[in-house]
């Protein structure tokens, strides 16, 4: 009887067990894509959720990505605007500035031709440092979704060669990297804006930002992380302490204990703002360490996350504020192109940050 009983619980549990979900993926392709569905199912990883804005907004992410995919001889890059504008790079219409994110987002590209072609054309030249950049950290994230050993070993040199050109940027007595405001990809900052006096803003303000600072912790660390790929002991331990050391300095002296935040301190000194005080104000691009996972877990540094719940500081009703409404220029409009406001980061809400601080957040 107890084997009868056993007997009947296992075929009434084999019964009723579900069969595995599958995605019908053929479905989803067709839905969202249409006449190129084929490029999709080949390249893309699926999703589906019972919240259709989030499913609609994943797809369409990848439609946009897809359309800024650009051949040229040499191969594939990743273009930051549809048409061309005038400070990108000649003939091909690329901007290292994103670069990053255009690599995270593109190293789940299931054909690796277009993510080698794209970090292959930056470190020929593509990667020209007319903004700051993280090309080697996104390189190596890319490595550890495809396992190609091989390719991004063969990048080495390249990313080495890139790394010390900053060094032109760089204060060895602060340990810290410096930068504009306007190659740091974000013109009209607090501290561009202050160090001219209020009256401009685009260009100038040199300080050690928490972005340029994080950017090379983070290709120091993928540096090192090859170099043990490709068997390169001294690299491997000249990079791991580049990228500790300015871990240790970032958190100790671009942390603002004032704003519990991330702030840049200014590298100008004038008649307008002095060398090394911070700046009057939080921006986003505090936020900045984390995308890199540079800061340490503790209170200290993971209470500058509640400044993004606050309607009065950086929670905009748009979007992520730049930097907040108490700052005496939020907002102010100091640029204008053929009578439309210009670009500016001393409020207005920007995707090229936001991905930063929510890759962080993630």
């Amino acid at each position: 009887m107890r084997t009868f009983i056993i007997l009947s619980i296992v075929i009434t549990v084999a019964c009723t067990q579900q069969k595995p979900f599958q995605l019908n993926r053929e479905k989803l392709a067709q839905h969202y894509f249409q006449e190129d569905a084929a490029w999709y199912m080949d390249n893309v990883p699926f999703f589906e959720c019972s919240d259709s804005a989030i499913e609609q907004v994943y797809y369409y992410r990848w439609k946009l990505y897809k359309a800024h995919l650009r051949k040229i001889p040499a191969g594939h890059v990743v273009t930051e605007f549809i048409n061309h504008v005038s400070w990108d790079r000649d003939p091909f219409c690329t901007i290292n500035a994103a670069a990053q994110h255009h690599i995270y987002e593109g190293r789940w590209l299931r054909n690796p031709m277009y993510m080698n072609d794209y970090i292959e054309y930056l470190y020929a030249g593509g990667n020209n440092r007319k903004y700051s950049e993280s090309v080697a950290d996104a390189t190596y994230a890319r490595y550890l979704v495809n396992a190609d050993s091989a390719f991004v070993v063969s990048q080495l040199d390249s990313m080495k060669s890139v790394f010390y050109q900053w060094d032109d940027h760089w204060d060895s007595t602060k340990y810290l990297y410096y930068i504009a405001a306007m190659p740091d990809a974000t013109e009209y900052t607090i501290a561009s804006i202050d160090a001219s006096g209020g009256t401009d803003g685009f260009a100038g303000g040199e300080a050690f930002r928490p972005t340029i600072n994080s950017y090379q912790y983070g290709n120091a660390r993928a540096i090192s992380r090859i170099a043990t790929l490709r068997g390169d002991a001294i690299t491997a331990t000249m990079f791991s302490a580049k990228a500790t050391a300015l871990q240790l300095h970032v958190e100790r002296d671009l942390w603002n204990g004032k704003l519990n935040h991330f702030t840049d301190r200014f590298q100008v000194n004038n008649q307008f703002v002095k060398y090394w005080d911070f700046i009057r104000g939080r921006e986003l691009a505090g936020f900045a360490p984390w995308y890199f996972n540079l800061p340490a877990d503790t209170m200290r540094f993971t209470q500058a996350w509640k400044h993004l719940t606050d309607t009065s500081k950086l929670l905009g009703k748009f979007g992520y504020r730049t930097n907040e409404p108490a700052y005496e220029f939020y907002f102010h409009q100091f640029l204008w192109h053929e009578g439309k406001r210009g670009s500016q980061w001393n409020g207005p809400s920007w995707p090229y940050q936001t991905s930063m601080m929510l890759t962080g957040m993630a």
